[in-house]
């Protein structure tokens, strides 16, 4: 798809270079060292079913301050906060600054938007359910996702907009769809409010106008979509909610046919205070028009990347085309990025299978958190994930290696160093120090291939096993130059992997202090959704009563709750209530 898959061009590369931080917002690190025009970065675009050369867009008049060829202008499907994101989505959020870090090591300037969904079926439903503002919901699940994207060092991106402060751009835009004939309005029937009558019109976007609907799905859905017909934030198809509010069918609503999908929603009694002005009366945005506005707000009418999870393909992303383009008249997106879904146990993750992991759930201490970047990254982006206890801690044991390589690579270089050529580590030198460059080499040659991180990692743990040998035969030689290779090369290739870090504010002990007697096997678990099945390490009674006790504490039986806490720990586990709303779950030793 795309216009501009018919003018490709190359991409010529500055290298060396050396990393410089990040100024007014924007990231701008340098670290590559591809100086051949040959070398291109290929890119795995959904719209052309290919990888294709990369190249950024020219600058956009719209999208002042962006002045430079060399900006890439990146959109990517943020969380719907009202509640703790999953590990489907931290895969999705994972590829995103993979791809992003790997353009800054290039060179390139990202102008990164990543929006926060405020507003939406679910929230609204959420409000209800706990009696809750929406403010005051949408900020407690915004917090924690910044506290989860910060434990997997995911660099920030430089915009973050909320939906619900971009209702008058959502408009503007909904507007011009209508004066372009692409859009129309359905009127309901009115609505009492006391004594006022208020009218009630929702505006739905007009399939059947739009002569390249189905340009990203390779097929057109002009007949038989109904409600359901996909699904969002990586989780499956009972979470589809949204989509099929946006996509319900034509009966009864004013649609003029099923396939159409809404841009604003006329205002309902059960939406309560969730609600905008407008020219079509009280209501508020449908789920779509969203991120068509914010990103043209932010980026201009042409941004280069949009990505988000292969779930979002059809409806969001094919409607996001229809929508930004009829309103603008220009090619919304060069280069569609999707990554693939989670697995659990080798079964889809799912709320109705009862294995739906947050990231606080699977991932309980610093090592694991860092264990889980080290899975994601690590993994092909486009090929299912499966996530086990078992890969976990294959990854969990991948990530100590290197942390002991790490520490042993810098003990060595602390040596003072004599002149290398009274020592038997000069001819290790000199492999060391091929070494280093073969493996960036193979390590860049390897991402530029549509991010292939499972041979770029490859090409990393060759070069420490080199080097682990060089350190074992020369038995406290000093390698001067070859370490300082070494080093350097990691240096560079970890600030695309992004795995030397210590997530200093997650782990660890808990706010209220944990007592003595607890440990070996400890797990924190999110009681706000739904717990897991089967957990390594925990018996499924355990589980069940875990679950139950939660239950209790929620409807405020305390007596039951306490009850079940004796039970528990007769069985030899503790369960301790900690003051961010987890529970922290350990198996006595």
């Amino acid at each position: 798809m795309g216009w501009a898959s018919s003018h490709p061009q190359l991409i010529s590369f500055r290298g060396p270079q050396h990393p410089s931080s990040s100024r007014g917002g924007l990231s701008t690190v340098s670290g590559s060292s591809i100086g051949s025009a040959d070398r291109r970065f290929r890119l795995f675009d959904t719209g052309e079913r290919t990888k294709r050369s990369f190249d950024a867009g020219m600058p956009s008049s719209s999208a002042a301050p962006l002045d430079s060829e060399r900006v890439v202008r990146f959109y990517s499907c943020g969380p719907t906060v009202y509640d703790a994101a999953h590990i489907g989505n931290f895969r999705a959020f994972l590829t995103y600054d993979l791809l992003k870090r790997f353009l800054i090591y290039l060179g390139y300037t990202v102008v990164h938007v990543c929006n926060l969904t405020d507003v939406d079926d679910k929230i609204i439903q959420r409000m209800r359910d706990e009696g809750v503002s929406r403010t005051e919901l949408t900020n407690t699940y915004t917090q924690l996702f910044f506290q989860d994207i910060k434990a997997l060092n995911v660099l920030p991106a430089t915009h973050y907009p909320r939906a619900s402060d971009y209702i008058p751009q959502m408009q503007a835009m909904i507007q011009t769809l209508i004066d372009n004939g692409l859009a129309y309005t359905a009127q309901e029937q009115p609505r009492q409010q006391g004594a006022i009558e208020l009218p009630a019109a929702s505006v739905y976007f007009n399939v059947s106008k739009c002569e390249r609907y189905g340009v990203l799905t390779d097929r057109r859905f002009l007949s038989g979509i109904r409600a359901g017909g996909g699904e969002r934030d990586g989780s499956a198809s009972e979470e589809s909610e949204e989509v099929a509010s946006d996509h319900a069918d034509a009966a009864g609503t004013g649609k003029v046919e099923a396939e159409d999908f809404a841009l604003w929603k006329a205002y309902k009694e059960e939406d309560g205070d969730v609600w905008w002005n407008s020219p079509w009366g009280r209501g508020r945005p449908g789920w779509h028009i969203e991120c068509s506005a914010m990103a043209k707000a932010l980026l201009g009418d042409t941004i280069d990347i949009h990505a988000g999870g292969i779930d979002l393909i059809f409806p969001h992303h094919e409607n996001e085309i229809a929508q930004s383009e009829g309103a603008s008249g220009q090619p919304f997106c060069r280069y569609w990025v999707h990554n693939g879904f989670v697995n659990i146990n080798q079964e889809k993750m799912s709320k109705s299978k009862r294995n739906f992991l947050t990231l606080r759930q699977c991932c309980p201490t610093k090592d694991d958190v860092r264990a889980f970047r080290f899975l994601v990254v690590g993994s092909n982006y486009r090929r299912p994930l499966n996530f086990s206890a078992a890969a976990l801690q294959s990854a969990r044991n991948s990530v100590r290696r290197l942390d002991a390589f790490r520490r042993r690579l810098k003990a060595a270089a602390a040596q003072e160093a004599p002149h290398l050529q009274d020592l038997p580590s000069g001819d290790w030198n000199a492999q060391l120090i091929n070494a280093s460059s073969e493996c960036v080499n193979d390590f860049e040659a390897h991402l530029l291939d549509d991010l292939n991180t499972p041979r770029a990692f490859a090409a990393m743990f060759k070069l420490i096993a080199t080097c682990e040998r060089a350190l074992q035969e020369c038995q406290g030689a000093l390698l001067g130059e070859g370490l300082k290779g070494v080093s350097s090369a990691l240096d560079r290739m970890d600030s695309v992997f992004g795995l030397w870090y210590d997530p200093v504010e997650w782990g660890g002990a808990p706010e209220d202090g944990t007592s003595e007697g607890e440990t070996s096997e400890t797990i924190r678990l999110d009681p706000r959704v739904d717990l897991p099945e089967m957990l390594e390490g925990f018996p499924a009674e355990i589980l069940l009563l875990v679950e139950e006790r939660a239950k209790a504490k929620s409807v405020k039986d305390y007596q039951a709750a306490d009850k079940l806490r004796t039970e528990i720990e007769t069985l030899g586990f503790s369960v301790k209530d900690l003051s961010n709303g987890m529970i922290e779950l350990a198996c006595r030793e």
